[in-house]
């Protein structure tokens, strides 16, 4: 079963562009991960300080792995002092709807 993620960070005011080249710089990496199905990463059109990233990965074993990658780990101490809130929500598919 396939495991699905939103990551929400919210920037200090004073420190957006510096949380987001930090984000940016690990989707590469991530990306090339065994196991990443999709790492995806979105502001808000409400709240320019608002930063999401949309995962999908094959298995928890496979997350589990990346968020103990040493890169992963590196970001997440680096970002302490420039966010004031994170939150980090399971999610899975409840239905879908095909749009013309």
């Amino acid at each position: 079963m396939t495991i699905s993620i939103i990551e929400n960070f919210k920037a200090k005011s004073d420190q957006k562009e510096t949380l987001e080249a930090l984000l940016k710089s690990v989707i590469e990496l991530t990306l090339q991960e065994e196991g990443c199905l999709k790492y995806e990463l979105y502001i808000s059109e409400n709240d320019s300080s608002r930063y999401f990233f949309l995962e999908e990965w094959r298995s928890r074993e496979d997350l589990d792995i990346h968020i103990a990658s040493d890169y992963i780990q590196s970001l997440f101490g680096n970002i302490q002092s420039l966010i004031e809130s994170s939150d980090i929500i399971e999610i899975k598919k409840y239905s879908c709807i095909r749009t013309l």
